[in-house]
């Protein structure tokens, strides 16, 4: 990557396309110049067969034409795209890249969940002063999750869990108004997949991060945020007690009465639940009352060197 070079970055999930438009300098320090997010319904647009219905791969490749227009407008230099669970699991995913390379001439990649985990590991320490501090980081995300321990730019442990904030929703919540039992069910499930992490993410001390649109949306939803502002949200500190309460709220509420809720947006209200119950779940199986909110993650780990 040149010096002082306009990237851009995209970060296809199972629920939100998110955008970062950044100039990266020779240190490899990446000041964000423009931030956008759009849902892709790519979780929930999937057909019995397990392949991607054609409204939804239309919907894709228009988003990514319009991200692809405003990178040329900013004269980014290069566009790098990373697709993740949701295109892992889609039958036809071939089908969205070829349109996306054919119709726009980009070259849309597939990571796994290995590389997924280490590029959220580095765009989160990109954004933090880590010196020889050992980091805990999650991106709690839409069909997967990814834990990573390091130290510094060293990866001590890194996995990808299948679980996440739209697949919770798609297997245990019937109607905008979750009952006890769909919660217990989907805690249930969420402690289970857990289970597979290693004691050792319980020993010594560390920073826990974790990044996402469920970890952003509560921030903002508790910082009473209107719109969406990254420099408020990162390093924001969420505590497990706010999070039970904001799982009470949402509970108690219709999906329109959780569309008004400051910071949440009409999108992520359809979702927020499941992704809250799932951050708690996961703090209570590392024993942990809080963590600090990380606003970057995998599109800033494509802009790193």
């Amino acid at each position: 990557m040149d010096k002082g070079e306009i990237c851009a970055a995209l970060d296809i999930g199972t629920n939100s396309t998110l955008f970062l438009l950044a100039e990266v300098d020779r240190h490899g320090v990446i000041r964000p110049i423009l931030h956008d997010v759009r849902t892709n319904d790519l979780g929930r647009g999937i057909d019995r067969s397990g392949n991607l219905t054609r409204e939804t791969i239309d919907l894709n490749i228009n988003l990514l034409g319009a991200f692809n227009k405003k990178a040329e407008e900013y004269g980014a230099k290069c566009i790098r795209i990373a697709a993740t669970e949701a295109l892992r699991q889609a039958g036809n995913s071939e089908v969205l890249i070829r349109r996306a390379k054919e119709e726009l001439g980009l070259d849309v990649r597939i990571i796994s969940g290995e590389e997924e985990a280490l590029l959220t590991y580095q765009g989160v320490i990109s954004g933090i002063d880590i010196e020889d501090d050992t980091i805990l980081a999650a991106d709690v995300g839409g069909g997967s999750s990814e834990i990573i321990l390091g130290r510094g730019d060293e990866i001590l442990y890194s996995t990808s869990l299948k679980v996440g904030a739209v697949l919770l929703d798609s297997m245990f919540v019937r109607d905008n108004l979750p009952t006890d039992g769909q919660i217990e069910k989907m805690r249930a499930y969420s402690k289970e997949v857990l289970s597979e992490l290693p004691a050792s993410l319980l020993e010594g001390e560390n920073r826990l991060v974790i990044c996402g649109g469920t970890a952003s949306s509560l921030a903002a939803a508790d910082l009473g945020l209107s719109s969406y502002n990254p420099e408020k949200i990162s390093g924001h500190v969420m505590t497990r007690s706010r999070l039970f309460e904001f799982i009470d709220q949402f509970q108690n509420c219709t999906l329109e009465q959780r569309r008004l809720i400051p910071g949440i947006g009409k999108r992520r209200a359809e979702i927020i639940l499941p992704g809250t119950i799932l951050i708690t779940t996961f703090l209570d199986a590392i024993d942990r009352n809080h963590y600090y909110t990380s606003e970057r993650g995998l599109r800033y780990g494509l802009l790193t060197p």
